[in-house]
């Protein structure tokens, strides 16, 4: 496993890249510091998108979620005064944690990982009905 902080300028692409790459992956999400201890997401929910906005000076990254509810929606979780951005890859490249740090030094990491497909052929065929 090996680690690979991003760079602030190659912010905005990377999100970019990094959005269309994992759509619809499974991701969990924790956040770490020194106040509020461990918080996170209880399930892994289906990743939609990371967005980068500049507010003032302060850069504020939100990744949104696909909230499978009655009805479904979407969740949104924002990390205000972001300053560092790792990822985290397994031996093979596949991507594992993206790790987000804020001015505060709170530490929000977002574990992805795919999502299963459901093997077609394994899918029960439709009964004929009896005549």
């Amino acid at each position: 496993m090996f680690s690979t902080d991003i760079k602030k300028d190659d912010w905005s692409e990377f999100f970019d890249d990094f959005t269309h790459a994992h759509q619809s992956w499974l991701v969990r999400m924790t956040n770490m510091g020194a106040d509020s201890g461990v918080l996170g997401w209880e399930n892994e929910l289906p990743f939609e998108g990371l967005t980068l906005q500049l507010d003032n000076g302060i850069t504020c990254i939100s990744i949104i979620v696909r909230q499978d509810s009655v009805p479904p929606g979407h969740l949104l979780h924002s990390v205000n005064g972001a300053t560092q951005i790792t990822l985290e890859q397994s031996e093979d490249n596949e991507h594992l944690r993206l790790h987000i740090k804020a001015m505060n030094n709170v530490i929000t990491t977002f574990a992805f990982r795919r999502a299963a497909v459901p093997d077609q052929q394994t899918k029960p065929a439709n009964p004929k009905p009896s005549l």
